[in-house]
């Protein structure tokens, strides 16, 4: 009898030993979104804008409003980045929120209103993967606004994954 009362003590000494480790390990690590965006289209069509001579995009994102990513500049009616970005959201369940992209047109000429070139020509708001490690991916539709009403106009494709990471290893 005293064998047994030995045995169910060391089992949940081992157990608390367990999750105590558990506990410790899952303070090295937390939660990293991974971003990759191809490309956009429909933007500033031709045909709606005849003005838009230079057509030089990036997209601006973030999570969160104070860690704000972008990526490098690109040409033409369909612009490609292949941006990759992997940022830290914090620890698990700290982070539930969206995506927020803007699309940016560079170096306009055409759109008085902005005194350093730079146009807003379609945003998104993305909500998060839940699952770890699952990719969500796909062309998202962008809105703009079209003097004070907003207008659906153009695709962004990327696709984002939440990731387990150790602390401060990115």
């Amino acid at each position: 009898m005293n064998n047994s009362i030995y045995k169910r003590r060391r089992s949940a000494a081992a157990i608390t030993s367990e999750e105590t480790k558990t506990k410790a390990m899952e303070e090295n690590y937390e939660i990293a979104l991974f971003v990759f965006i191809d490309g956009a289209e429909g933007l500033d069509c031709p045909s709606m804008y005849p003005n838009v001579s230079k057509r030089i995009y990036n997209v601006v994102f973030w999570v969160q409003p104070e860690q704000v990513y972008c990526t490098q500049l690109a040409r033409g009616l369909v612009p490609i980045w292949k941006h990759e970005e992997l940022f830290p959201l914090g620890k698990p369940g700290e982070f539930r929120g969206f995506l927020n992209l803007e699309v940016v047109r560079h170096f306009s000429k055409s759109d008085p209103g902005t005194s350093n070139g730079q146009v807003v020509v379609g945003r998104a708001q993305i909500p998060l993967p839940w699952n770890l490690y699952k990719k969500k991916s796909g062309r998202y539709g962008l809105v703009r606004f079209d003097g004070s009403m907003l207008k659906a106009e153009g695709h962004v494709s990327l696709s984002m994954q939440l990731k387990k990471i150790r602390r401060n290893s990115y």
